[in-house]
């Protein structure tokens, strides 16, 4: 019996190492495939894929997937769609509802264990026509990235636990971002009212516009702006850091508990802050004349530089700051007093 269980292993480990030789050889000769392991057997990972109708009509999508990147760009070309995957048993449906295209992409849990030199991915792309104004775009993607790329939308809602969205040169009147794990990256894009919830990941804004913004975080999520204009700010966070630069607010409200505040722009308006034991440091376009303030914390105050004891300056001017901490320092520099 124990010769028999001896012959079997060597038997196993030469049928591994032999795959392992072709999979190598096949590398050096510009081969790309996969070995991996799936639910328990192992097999060769062959591309599998699905191209969607072009005659398809439609004003708004709907994806759900647990598998896929998936992707959504504008093009000068007409509509197309495509997925591939090198899973095996995956559902892919897709279907016209009442004007919305839906495509449901799922997997059933199993242990996967690639053994080779091309990743395993699944992957859907949609081509839309740059003239089509959708009325909604909905991405429920569990555990993949998603982006969105050139698209005009009323509405664009993206919900992932464990995926990156990344929103690159979109026009919407409405969003609705919820990420638990993953990272957001929004680059040239302009909202009207954007909601944008983040557990834990690193939040980037660049070149952005918005009407209003209402960000949160009750983990250690990061939010970083540069150069956005934002009529209408309002973050709230716990754990991470708050920053940005080349920012223009007519309204501002920050609240932090345990991170940093650093702000440097033009804060028309009234701006309140609170912090509870990170350091607010703000630079500020414009001269201290130009604000009225109260700031108020165990901490210390510096304006320009300089320590200061009193702390409320009651100005008639019609723009406004109140920055709350509890223990951490409280930095303003007015960047026209230098």
């Amino acid at each position: 019996m124990k010769k028999s269980s001896n012959k079997l292993r060597i038997i196993a480990i030469t049928i591994f190492s032999l795959g392992l030789i072709l999979l190598a050889t096949g590398w050096v000769m510009g081969a790309n495939f996969m070995l991996y392991i799936d639910g328990g057997s192992i097999r060769f990972a062959n591309e599998h894929s699905v191209s969607l109708s072009n005659n398809l009509e439609f004003s708004s999508i709907s994806i759900t997937s647990n598998i896929a990147d998936i992707e959504i760009t504008a093009t000068a070309v007409s509509f197309s769609a495509n997925f591939f995957t090198y899973f095996n048993n995956v559902n892919f449906n897709y279907y016209v509802e009442h004007g919305t295209l839906f495509i449901e992409i799922s997997k059933e849990a199993s242990f996967i264990f690639p053994i080779g030199f091309t990743a395993i991915e699944s992957k859907l792309v949609l081509n839309i026509p740059n003239e089509l104004a959708l009325n909604m775009v909905t991405v429920n993607n569990f555990s993949n990235d998603t982006l969105i790329e050139g698209i005009t939308t009323s509405y664009l809602r993206i919900n992932s636990i464990s995926g990156n969205a990344n929103v690159y040169d979109v026009n919407s009147d409405l969003g609705s971002i919820h990420l638990v794990n993953g990272n957001g990256l929004f680059n040239n894009a302009t909202f009207s009212l954007l909601e944008f919830a983040s557990v834990d990941g690193s939040n980037t804004f660049i070149d952005s516009a918005f009407s209003e913004i209402i960000a949160g975080s009750g983990g250690e999520a990061n939010f970083s702006f540069y150069n956005c204009a934002v009529s209408s700010f309002n973050i709230n966070t716990r754990y991470g850091n708050i920053i940005a630069e080349d920012l223009v607010t007519n309204e501002m409200v920050v609240h932090n508990i345990f991170g940093d505040i650093i702000l440097t722009g033009n804060f028309n308006g009234r701006s309140e802050i609170s912090n509870n034991s990170g350091n607010t440091t703000l630079h500020i376009a414009g001269a201290e004349t130009e604000f009225g303030y109260n700031l108020t914390t165990r901490g210390n105050v510096f304006i320009n530089g300089n320590t200061v004891i009193g702390t409320l300056a009651d100005r008639a001017v019609p723009n406004h700051l109140r920055v709350i901490s509890r223990t951490g320092n409280i930095i303003i520099m007015f960047l026209e007093d230098e």
